[in-house]
């Protein structure tokens, strides 16, 4: 899963302090350079996201575990605009990325609105 720092975090479930979830969270290397890939360049534009935000989201949120051995993270900024027609006070930007041993991938990204 990359070489950045692993940190496991425990929550207990409800009121039941006996069930415990276990989520593994990496901390992003800052040192590493990210490149876009075709895919995410596209949905970029497409979601309303820009490159800052993906690079800025990598670089100080912390990464989990996604699907098909790939990380993610995500965070929120200040929007306070339109888009489609309709107003928000956030957004939220959640790339999907591979950690290579020579830098970070973005395969996609997700673009959250509220």
């Amino acid at each position: 899963m990359g070489d950045g720092i692993v940190l496991q975090i425990e929550e207990t479930v409800g009121e039941d302090t006996d069930a415990i979830l276990f989520q593994r969270l990496v901390m992003p290397r800052a040192d590493k350079p990210i490149r876009l890939s075709g895919h995410a360049g596209d949905q970029l534009r497409f979601r309303g996201g820009t490159k800052q935000e993906v690079l800025e989201a990598i670089r100080n949120a912390p990464w989990q575990a996604a699907e098909l051995g790939r990380l993610e993270c995500q965070q929120d900024f200040a929007f306070n605009s339109a888009w489609n027609r309709k107003r928000y006070a956030t957004k939220r930007v959640r790339p999907i990325f591979v950690d290579e041993p020579n830098g970070i991938v973005v395969v996609t990204m997700y673009v959250y609105y509220f």
